[in-house]
């Protein structure tokens, strides 16, 4: 597409450690997000676009996010992607031998390497055709924007910084990897942590003591047995999305 050379570009991205998880504390850890950002920006600045990065405050840390305009007339259609990724830890297996998951591995037509696909490949592919539309001098529709930004993985606080300091479109589409189809929805995911008390004892009086252990397998129990048939149960307002049960 363009002058960009997709694979090039996402393997570059690759390369980038951009790490988030959380501890078990709680607190978000990041890694190398404002070297992503420079890279996407550097990116979208060289295809042409209007860039501006945005330094979004969140949970304890900052949320480089990179917005890339094509100008264009009529409703603002934001293109969202991001740059974080789940940390990896090697080697991994490629063509039958071991590789670093940040050392991108070009094999059969396909990149392999963390983030190639979630989600470094959406964000390579949106500027490249916000690029190409802008060097075929196509008129637009609607006022595209790319937005890249962070903390995807843990929970969407990029987007939610973003709509906290005021940002809105007209319309949004969310570019994650896999999905071959357009959705008007998603699974969410809670995290959280549950506390088990006890009372110590001594092994020749285990009846004074509690053993949390054993508390602990029954609360599993019934998140199995009772709370997930009940979970699924349940009936989204949302279509299932193809492959689902």
């Amino acid at each position: 597409m363009g002058s960009i050379d997709l694979v090039e570009e996402l393997c570059r991205l690759v390369r980038i450690r951009s790490e988030v998880a959380v501890s078990e504390a709680g607190d978000v850890v990041r890694r190398n997000y404002e070297e992503a950002a420079k890279a996407v920006a550097r990116l979208a600045e060289e295809a042409g676009l209007d860039v501006e990065v945005l330094e979004l405050e969140f949970k304890g840390g900052v949320i480089p996010t990179v917005m890339a305009e094509a100008g264009g007339g009529g409703e603002r259609l934001a293109l969202v992607s991001h740059y974080d990724v789940v940390p990896a830890r090697g080697p991994w297996l490629v063509g039958g031998r071991e590789v670093d998951p940040y050392e991108p591995v070009v094999l059969d037509g396909k990149v392999y390497g963390r983030g190639a696909a979630d989600d470094k490949s959406a964000i390579v592919a949106s500027i490249a055709a916000l690029a190409e539309l802008l060097e075929e001098g196509v008129k637009l529709r609607y006022r595209p924007c790319v937005v890249v930004t962070g903390d995807e993985e843990v929970g969407g606080y990029g987007v939610r910084a973003l709509l906290e300091a005021g940002y809105r479109w007209d319309k949004v589409v969310i570019l994650d990897a896999g999905a071959d189809y357009l959705s008007v929805g998603a699974s969410g995911v809670i995290h959280g942590w549950i506390g088990v008390k006890g009372r110590s004892g001594h092994a020749g009086y285990p009846h004074r003591a509690v053993n949390p252990v054993e508390a602990a397998i029954r609360l599993a129990n019934y998140l199995l047995d009772a709370y997930k048939p009940a979970r699924a149960r349940r009936v989204s307002r949302l279509s299932s999305p193809p492959g689902s049960p």
